[in-house]
């Protein structure tokens, strides 16, 4: 579409070549080294055969010893050899091991502090006091406060960059704040084990993860003991049952890498039904279906682009430069003429126009 067609063949060109130098020197590693051992072990074998031959002809040994001593050679010789090619894979797999452990050797940025305590059932309400974060380069989120009621729906909307999904991180602890701080029920999330309290929260992602399995599996990771019926009953909630009947093998249709044979709208749909599925009592949405009814009934911070799929949420949280600006009910919102109202009529101006 942008006409980079032949800037991309130069690039992997490039790295084509690259990659060819370094594949050609491991293949001259490997190819040379076994014919320089068996020269070497050449060399080494008609060395010892002539010393022999001249301590058989000093008297100083017996044929016999001499045969032993070949024998022997030829056995050390095969199994040296062999070291030698064990020596080439430990190499190549040193290199590789390198790698991984790069990642499994990664810090963990958010652990249990010591003395953590399991958090209680969420039963009263979580509260953001007056929280911040920055990533370094600057405050992404400046004082932000928020109380979400149990069995209550909020929604963050705003402009991309404005701390939304930053702010919903820091639910689930998948970052700390560096000011204020996150409570459910009083407790501070810091205080408290990660398990216990990622066991409270479900996350629905825009950018929805399947995994190479079957319907059923993929349903089923939010709780693996699941059973058959229990599974189905959770899409049925999330609206995937029928299109799910409707595949060659029904729950047992495998979905290939990502879920490649379904839609976004399908994808989203099977998220949904695993976070039903894992029935916790709070549920985060980043902008993972178009209406509120994934939500209903249940404790929920929304992350809404589409302004009209959260106008029936009990609080709208409008965020611009990591600040609250405003916040109220969709129409308290309109009323006041601000900028979720401008944002809505924007919106609005922008669907008509398709």
């Amino acid at each position: 579409a942008f006409g980079g067609v032949g800037h991309e063949l130069a690039r992997f060109g490039t790295a084509l070549k690259a990659m060819l130098r370094q594949d050609l020197k491991v293949a001259r590693v490997l190819a040379l080294t076994p014919p320089a051992m068996e020269f070497l072990g050449t060399l080494v074998g008609v060395g010892l055969i002539v010393y022999a031959g001249w301590l058989v002809h000093a008297g100083r040994v017996t044929g016999t010893d001499l045969m032993r001593s070949i024998v022997a050679l030829l056995v050390v010789f095969n199994n040296v050899r062999k070291l030698s090619s064990l020596n080439n894979s430990l190499q190549q797999a040193a290199a590789a091991a390198r790698r991984v452990y790069e990642v499994l050797d990664a810090p963990v940025a958010v652990v249990d502090r010591p003395g953590a305590e399991p958090l209680p059932p969420f039963r009263d309400a979580v509260r953001f006091e007056e929280v911040s974060y920055t990533y370094g380069r600057g405050p992404v989120l400046e004082g932000v406060s928020m109380t979400i009621g149990a069995g209550e729906i909020h929604a963050l909307v705003g402009p991309s960059g404005s701390g939304k999904s930053t702010l919903a991180a820091l639910l689930p602890r998948f970052a700390d704040p560096t000011g204020g701080r996150v409570t459910i029920d009083g407790h501070d999330l810091r205080d408290v084990t990660v398990r216990s309290l990622r066991d409270q929260l479900t996350l629905v992602t825009q950018e929805t993860h399947l995994f190479d399995d079957t319907v059923l599996a993929n349903i089923a990771y939010a709780r693996p003991g699941a059973t058959l019926e229990e599974v189905r009953a959770a899409a049925r909630a999330a609206q995937a049952e029928e299109f799910i009947e409707a595949l060659p093998q029904g729950y047992d249709t495998p979905l290939g890498e990502r879920g490649g044979q379904l839609s976004s709208g399908q994808r989203q749909r099977l998220a949904i039904a695993r976070a039903f599925l894992k029935n916790a009592p709070i549920l985060i949405l980043d902008e993972a279906t178009s209406q509120l009814d994934a939500a209903v009934g249940r404790t929920a911070l929304i992350i809404a682009h589409r302004l009209n799929t959260v106008t029936g949420a009990d609080r709208i949280h409008v965020l611009e430069r990591g600040r609250v600006v405003e916040c109220g009910t969709h129409a308290q919102l309109l009323e006041r003429a601000g900028p979720y109202a401008r944002m809505f009529a924007l919106q609005a101006e922008s669907a008509e126009s398709f």
